[in-house]
């Protein structure tokens, strides 16, 4: 075989592995395209499947299995994307708190120009009131706080030390104080129904602002 035939085989060969090359890297990144948007749909349908369950079910009651039996999916696909029903229960909390609301500041800001409120709840729960049954669940009271606590404290007494003369410890305390009392005006007006959210978060607001005038630096 001359050297001109060999060079030209060798070539094919490679030009036939690339093609192999890239027709495998597409089929993967098909694959994983799938993949991602079936593990999206099946963690989507079981958050939705708990929220609803808890209009009839305490959280404390709802195991794993009624939760695969009410989707119909089996358990190994549970397991696949959640440790437990507290798992679910920690995302679906964690994805409301961080998710994005319009422009609109929130009323009861420690300062609208320099510090929005981390969690904004009052804007959110009451457009999305199925979510009533976890932030205003008093069995479930401890979990949110503690989650509101490790999304939003260390950025809230930042702001609170940066634009008054507080100290971290007092910070906390106002941290605290702020949280169980928004989930409490917040349940109120949610369970009354009367749509005057808007009205209840400018006069807390009120309130807190003109308290955190006598730290002003």
């Amino acid at each position: 075989m001359c050297n001109l035939e060999s060079v030209l085989i060798y070539r094919t060969l490679c030009d036939t592995e690339k093609r192999h090359d890239v027709v495998q890297m597409n089929v993967v990144k098909e694959a994983k395209r799938k993949t991602d948007k079936r593990t999206i749909n099946t963690k989507t349908a079981i958050k939705t499947a708990l929220l609803e369950m808890m209009k009839e079910i305490q959280f404390s009651k709802i195991s794993v299995k009624d939760l695969c039996e009410r989707i119909q999916i089996n358990r190994t696909t549970f397991y696949i994307h959640y440790a437990n029903t507290l798992g679910v229960l920690t995302e679906i909390i964690d994805e409301f708190l961080l998710a994005e609301v319009d422009g609109s500041y929130s009323k009861c800001n420690v300062d609208n120009s320099d510090h929005h409120c981390p969690y904004k709840l009052c804007c959110k729960i009451h457009t999305n009131r199925q979510y009533g049954v976890v932030f205003f669940n008093d069995d479930l009271r401890n979990i949110v706080i503690e989650r509101i606590t490790a999304l939003n404290k260390d950025g809230y007494l930042r702001a609170l030390m940066s634009q008054y003369n507080i100290n971290k410890a007092d910070s906390e305390s106002i941290f605290f104080f702020l949280i169980n009392g928004c989930l409490a005006v917040n349940k109120m007006v949610y369970n009354r129904g009367s749509g005057d959210w808007e009205h209840t978060s400018e006069v807390i607001g009120s309130f807190v602002r003109g308290g955190l005038t006598h730290f002003s630096k």
